[in-house]
């Protein structure tokens, strides 16, 4: 789409907008609009940038309480990504299978 190819500077020339109209049917006025209310709502994103690699593994410093009284997802948030590493799925099923408790995020906050 237009708005997407143009992503760094979504504002069309004149000519630009002459050719949108051609090919969408809609008045000048018409698309202007629909571009200045798409930039408003967050609908134009800059490419993602690629990411700087990563030196090496990070320490996480922090608390560990008592693994064994632990869920496998509390586990997981609270272990070093090397040393108990999980696969995508099996954080999405413990999501989807633990049942929310109010009392154990509120304690599990304060070990942050």
């Amino acid at each position: 789409t237009w708005l997407y190819e143009h992503n760094k500077h979504p504002y069309p020339t004149e000519q630009e907008k002459d050719e949108l109209k051609v090919r969408t049917g809609l008045q000048r006025t018409q698309i202007s609009n629909w571009l200045a209310n798409a930039r408003r709502r967050g609908k134009v994103r800059a490419p993602p940038l690629s990411s700087p690699p990563v030196p090496g593994a990070v320490d996480i410093p922090g608390q560990n309480p008592g693994m064994s009284y632990m869920t496998p997802l509390e586990r997981w948030k609270h272990s070093p990504p090397e040393h108990e590493p999980a696969a995508t799925s099996d954080i999405i099923r413990a999501l989807e299978t633990t049942p929310y408790d109010p009392a154990k995020q509120q304690s599990s906050h304060g070990n942050h």
